[in-house]
């Protein structure tokens, strides 16, 4: 997913304080509701150039996930200006996702 910037710990906060719109895929490598959501995530980031678009590997980065009160996966989060804005949690059809940024657009 050329788009789709790796996200961990120690990024984390510069990546979400960007100013405009950040979509944040909260997963695992081993998570097959989260596989499945990848390309949809990697569809988004080509179809929505002005969304930075990152993934948090909830076992390489478990503070980060323990921080933003990740539960279940997949997690999305959508941050605005440096703040969090939408969650959504549970592998969810495109439109879904679509709709949740474009609120924020």
């Amino acid at each position: 997913m050329a788009n789709v910037a790796t996200v961990t710990d120690a990024d984390f906060q510069a990546f979400t304080a960007q100013k405009g719109v950040v979509l944040l895929d909260f997963g695992a490598e081993w998570c097959p509701p989260c596989k499945r959501m990848d390309p949809i995530i990697g569809q988004l980031s080509t179809e929505l150039p002005q969304v930075r678009v990152g993934k948090v590997d909830c076992d390489r980065s478990p503070g980060t996930a323990a921080a933003n009160g990740v539960m279940g996966m997949p997690t999305f989060m959508v941050y605005k200006d440096g703040r969090k804005v939408d969650q959504i949690v549970g592998a969810v059809p495109k439109p879904a996702l679509l709709a949740a940024l474009k609120r924020h657009l």
